[in-house]
């Protein structure tokens, strides 16, 4: 399996990626509903003209635009978490440049005119952050100014079509993977902190889903009245609350119990690496007792492969024509992928 980040980070035995997204629109093209089918064309060509014809990038991003029909293709993408949900089902045409590594993606005319992430493997957020700001000022420095660049206000910042992005205009997430919290009902505890640094909590398929497979999201809610840096630090001090937490937690429950917490961690290793068929959730489940196995030292393991398979376990990765075929692909992919002896 390819390297699916770009970036690589500290904690990856708590983080599993980091992601920072940035969201600008051209102050002389209507944005929001008002966006017109001519000109969410014009946008395609200009937004990605700066790294189409750019000899640092051109080889390194691959182009694709996408009309009305649906697409296995764009639900695969949604599960890498490489386009949204609504750039998904939008009905305008619209496109994306993805990276060759998948560690850079830039949406044009999601719900914003662009949309540009930037993920990394474990706490990476300083990395990220320049990653994405880097190819924001490519981009803008490469717009037409007949267009009138960047929609900014002196006061508010950054313009986009959602009230609560206005300002920088950025959001930076973390998916982290909480076992012990979950597992002690402490997972309380994230929201708390989130709650103090003014942070959002999402499960692992983003807004509006629970955790899955022990998995969750923080990410900052305000966007207006602080700096990039700024927020990348107030969400890096919660992230390193949740890790400390979680680390302190695994520890008591092993030290509570060692044959306990051996015997999940191989029992989920053996089926992993044994069945002939497997659902979503259980597979989730299961790589999350892997995960805290190999994190804690208990099994061998690669922690890039074990995070690749979260993606890779989708459905619309997965491909088939039914669920029964998806799970038997599935059980394969692991069995291939899982070294338990």
């Amino acid at each position: 399996m390819s390297d699916f980040f770009k970036m690589s980070g500290s904690d990856t035995d708590i983080v599993i990626s980091t992601r920072v997204r940035l969201a600008r629109n051209l102050a002389g093209i209507p944005f929001g509903n008002r966006l017109a089918s001519e000109d969410a064309e014009r946008l395609i060509a200009e937004a990605s003209r700066p790294i189409v014809e750019n000899p640092v990038f051109s080889e390194r991003f691959t182009l694709k635009k996408y009309g009305k029909e649906p697409s296995g293709e764009l639900r695969g993408l949604v599960e890498k978490h490489l386009v949204s949900k609504e750039f998904a089902a939008s009905g305008l045409t619209r496109a994306a440049l993805i990276s060759e590594d998948g560690g850079i993606s830039v949406m044009i005319n999601e719900e914003d005119h662009i949309r540009l992430q930037a993920i990394g493997s474990g706490l990476c957020i300083e990395e990220c952050l320049e990653a994405a700001t880097s190819l924001d000022r490519v981009i803008e420095q490469g717009i037409g100014k007949e267009l009138g660049g960047y929609a900014f206000d002196s006061r508010l910042g950054y313009l986009t079509c959602c009230p609560t992005n206005i300002g920088t205009g950025m959001r930076v997430s973390v998916m982290l993977h909480l076992p012990a919290l979950a597992a002690s009902g402490s997972d309380r505890l994230l929201s708390r902190i989130a709650s103090r640094f003014g942070l959002a909590v999402r499960g692992f398929y983003g807004e509006g889903t629970a955790a899955t497979g022990d998995i969750f999201q923080i990410s900052n809610r305000v966007t207006l009245g602080y700096d990039e840096s700024e927020l990348a630090q107030r969400l890096k001090e919660a992230v390193n609350s949740l890790i400390r937490e979680e680390r302190a937690r695994r520890k008591e429950e092993y030290e509570a119990s060692p044959l306990a917490f051996e015997d999940r961690v191989h029992r989920s290793a053996a089926v992993l690496s044994s069945a002939r068929l497997i659902s979503t959730d259980e597979a989730m489940q299961l790589l999350s007792d892997y995960r805290t196995g190999v994190a804690s030292g208990i099994l061998k393991g690669d922690m890039d492969r074990i995070n690749a398979l979260l993606w890779a376990i989708q459905p619309a990765s997965l491909g088939g024509n039914s669920a029964a075929s998806r799970d038997a692909n599935r059980a394969e992919l692991l069995r291939r992928e899982i070294n338990y002896e």
